[in-house]
């Protein structure tokens, strides 16, 4: 089991394996060669990473414009997991902070702490 907060580690993960296999029917292998390409690319892990560090979208920064919790990389990789989640949380999960605490959206957070 990964650690809290290691974000880098959700490829290895067997909910993410079992997620993709799932949605093996709904998407082509070209898109999901192009998710599971996307969370196994270390440099966007690590930009991320670079993001959560940085605290511009923190809450109490000095920029009042930016208000984000997550950014996805791709709309592909947006697709896959509101699939997966809305099925879990329903159609409003990304207002529901359990949703938003899920491995399969820990990677792409831009802020530190939810």
């Amino acid at each position: 089991m990964k650690q809290n907060g290691d974000f880098s580690k959700v490829t290895t993960d067997d909910k993410f394996k079992l997620s993709l296999n799932v949605m093996a029917d709904k998407l082509n292998e070209k898109t999901r060669d192009k998710i599971l390409l996307t969370y196994n690319d270390r440099k966007l892990l690590q930009s991320y990473e670079t993001i959560r560090q940085s605290g511009i979208y923190q809450k109490g920064s000095k920029s009042k414009v930016h208000r984000k919790i997550v950014e996805f990389p791709n709309p592909e990789v947006f697709g896959f997991v509101d699939d997966i989640l809305k099925a879990i949380y329903g159609e409003d999960w990304l207002h529901n902070n359990k949703a938003l605490r899920h491995d399969l959206v820990k990677p792409w957070h831009v802020v530190k702490n939810l």
